[in-house]
Parts: C-alpha cells; sequence; structure tokens
C-alpha cells in the first residue's frame, strides 16, 4: 500500500518509471481531452457578467467536493449521515455566497446543526466524536474555500478576480511541475508528496507571479505592482499547502483519488485543490487590502 501511495500522491507528478507507455499515452489523451471540454465552458461562466452561471456551477462542485470528502473518510458514516451532512454543506455554501456578512451567524448556526444531529444519531460511542468532527471539518473546508471562488465573482462581474485565482493556481502548478522536472534537488515533503522538490516550488511561485503580471498588464491595470506580488506570492505558497493538503488527506485514508468524476483527473478536490487556497486568499486581499466591498 505505501509504495502504491507513494507513486500516486497528489500534485502534478512525474509518471512513475516502467509503467506502459500507451497507457501514460492514453491517461493523457483522457485528460487533455476533459480539460478542452471543461475548460473552454468555465471561462464562459467566468466572463459571463451574470453571475449565476459560475454560482451554479460551484455550488454543484461543492455538493461533489462534499460527497467525495464524506466517502474518503473513516468513522462509520452510512448513507444517511452522508445525506444529512451533504444537506447541511449545500446550505452552508448557499447561506455563505448570499449572506456572506452574516459568516458567524451562519457559521454558528451549522456548527449548532451538525452538534445536535450528531449527538441524537447515536449507534456506536466510539465514532460519534470522530464522526461529528470529520463532519465539521467537510464542510467548512470544502464550502469556506471552494465558495470563496463564487464569491470573488460577485465581487466584480467582469470576471477579472476569478480569471486572476485561476491562472495563478494553474500556472503555478504547470511552473511546478516543469521546473521540477527539469532542476530536480531536494524533496519539500517526501511523505506526503515524493517527488514535489524545493526548486519546483520556488519555480510555481515565479509562474504565479508571472500569472499576475500578465493581469496587471492585460485586464487588472488597477493593480499596482505591489499588490500584484503581495497577492501571487502569498497565493502561490497557499496554493501549494492546499496541494498538499489534498495529498495529506488522502494519503491518511489510503486513496488514490478523492473521486472519478473526471475522466482522466479522479475527483473534483483533486482539480480544486489548490485554486481552493488561493481564491481565499485573493477574496480577503481584495476586501481587506483593497477596500472592495463584499456583496450583502
Amino acid at each position: 500500500m505505501t509504495e502504491h501511495l507513494d507513486r500516486v500522491a497528489g500534485g502534478a507528478e512525474e509518471p512513475a518509471q516502467g509503467s506502459p507507455g500507451p497507457a501514460r499515452l492514453s491517461n493523457l489523451l483522457v485528460r487533455v481531452l476533459t480539460a478542452l471540454v471543461l475548460g473552454p465552458a468555465v471561462v464562459a461562466l467566468v466572463l459571463w457578467e451574470n453571475h449565476l452561471g459560475l454560482w451554479i456551477f460551484v455550488l454543484f462542485a461543492n455538493a461533489v467536493g462534499y460527497w467525495e470528502m464524506l466517502g474518503m473518510v473513516p468513522g462509520g458514516s452510512d448513507r444517511v449521515d452522508k445525506g444529512v451532512v451533504l444537506a447541511l454543506g449545500v446550505s452552508f455554501s448557499a447561506l455563505m455566497y448570499w449572506h456572506p456578512a452574516g459568516a458567524l451567524s451562519i457559521g454558528a448556526g451549522t456548527v449548532l446543526l451538525v452538534l445536535v444531529y450528531g449527538v441524537f444519531r447515536f449507534r456506536d460511542m466510539a465514532t460519534i466524536g470522530p464522526r461529528i468532527g470529520y463532519w465539521l471539518a467537510i464542510i467548512f473546508y470544502v464550502g469556506l474555500l471552494f465558495t470563496s471562488l463564487a464569491l470573488l465573482k460577485r465581487l466584480d462581474l467582469a470576471g477579472d478576480w476569478v480569471l486572476l485565482a485561476m491562472t495563478v493556481s494553474w500556472f503555478g502548478d504547470t511552473g511546478a511541475y516543469f521546473t521540477g522536472r527539469l532542476m530536480g534537488g531536494p524533496k519539500i515533503y517526501p511523505a506526503v508528496s515524493p517527488k514535489k522538490t524545493w526548486a519546483g516550488s520556488a519555480g510555481g511561485t515565479v509562474f504565479s507571479v508571472g500569472a499576475g503580471v500578465l493581469a496587471k498588464l492585460w485586464y487588472m491595470p488597477q493593480l499596482s505592482w505591489l499588490d500584484v506580488v503581495l497577492i501571487c506570492a502569498p497565493a502561490a505558497l497557499l496554493g501549494q499547502v492546499g496541494d498538499f493538503a489534498e495529498s495529506v488527506f488522502k494519503r491518511s485514508f489510503g486513496v488514490k483519488d478523492s473521486g472519478t468524476i473526471l475522466p482522466g483527473h479522479g475527483g473534483i478536490l483533486d482539480r480544486v485543490d489548490a485554486l481552493m487556497f488561493v481564491s481565499a486568499y485573493l477574496l480577503l486581499y481584495a476586501h481587506m487590502a483593497l477596500g472592495m466591498a463584499l456583496p450583502t
């Protein structure tokens, strides 16, 4: 099991040596085709000035993310538990999106509902605490972070902030992959991602800042050059932390992918782990550093 997980732990990793060439090419083709189908559709939703399109997409992805996490974690959750937690999670995401100013009340209410359900859904004393802990962690991990992407669209209906979050994440992932392969060197966290290197991390950060430079010169001239650095450098590092976080989850639960909904890519969370962290940071920066008002 350990050797198998060493080959499949998350992120853009170099394929394992010795695996069949045709199989690698076939998987790559599936990945590319999936990206070619979904990529333009997502970009179209981002650029559409009506925020509801992207919101519906993010809410659906939220629901899938909740279900993927509920399927991974141990603790004795059955289909009833999963259905209830999924309903609470989707409700939490929707309320956070439409009433972000009430985040404290929404979060507190969600905690109360989960606790009430968990306490009275009694089965095995040894699993009550872990089940409730997992459910709360899942709701806040997926719901808070992923809903941030949709809230970026409400900050700016042109979709500029969403595009920035996506390009910072994707440029960083691509830059880390190719820099790591070319330069090699010491590993960051081999127990979780055996092939991620410090050189790859540095390369990914540079590429992410490059995404900010592109945004400044092209579609976000309102940003200062200091904003570009303060947005993109921390976001790049947080995106890498998000990638490691998802890898830690999968390793600790003994699974290869979070799900199978995306052919060639795995689950939703396999693809947006970095983007979730990046989106949350950009939302905080836009609101707290630039004074952009969250919708009420």
